[in-house]
């Protein structure tokens, strides 16, 4: 969906919460989502070994799995995986990061690293001493922006690409963060919340 649809999906939304006091206006909040056509074909009438049903020419494979080692690596995966992003490498790999939602300070995020046959060459840590880490959201300029979701908890920008400290950006809040979506035609960041009195936040940097 390109953003003039959003946009005139959004206008439509409004009409329909502008409505939804009517008797057909509640009729519509609860009809059940309807899948579009998706660009891989449909999906598998039954699930593979995993669970999965995927469409034909895909397969599935599991690489890691909570308190034990990644495939291939000596790196442990941690428990209570949350927000994930996949970022592509310079030289054709893959880079998946994975939040932790566990109390601070046992949260975090972890990465694995595949080549570009698709193969684990390497997992490890992009933060720590971080907690309930839940969304996040990935940048145009290759970043994790990991959120933490709990009082006082605050927003860190990851390198996926290596074994590091992620950078605490203060400017965006100290709040129960849920996730970051980087708008780069304004130089924005949105921010939000998960909460039943949940706010929507604009940050606007000086610098973008």
């Amino acid at each position: 969906m390109d953003r003039r649809q959003f946009l005139r999906a959004g206008v439509g939304a409004g009409a329909l919460l502008t409505a939804s006091g009517t008797s057909w206006g509640r009729a519509a909040l609860a009809a059940p989502a309807e899948p579009g056509p998706g660009p891989y074909g449909a999906p598998a009438t039954t699930p593979d070994a995993n669970g999965l049903f995927l469409p034909d020419g895909f397969e599935s494979r599991v690489i890691g799995i909570s308190g034990e080692p990644v495939s291939g690596t000596e790196y442990q995966w941690h428990a209570a995986p949350d927000g994930g992003a996949t970022f592509r490498m310079r030289d054709r790999g893959w880079v998946y990061v994975s939040n932790s939602e566990l109390p601070a300070p046992s949260g975090g995020v972890g990465a694995v690293r595949f080549n570009r046959g698709g193969k684990v060459v390497d997992a490890y840590r992009i933060l720590d001493g971080t907690g309930s880490n839940c969304a996040g959201g990935a940048t145009p300029w290759g970043r994790w922006l990991s959120c933490e979701e709990r009082d006082g908890g605050h927003v860190w920008e990851c390198d996926p690409a290596r074994t590091g400290q992620g950078v605490e950006r203060p400017a965006l809040g100290s709040f129960s963060h849920e996730a970051a979506a980087v708008d780069p035609e304004h130089k924005a960041v949105y921010l939000t919340e998960d909460d039943p009195e949940s706010r929507l936040y604009r940050f606007l940097p000086t610098r973008y």
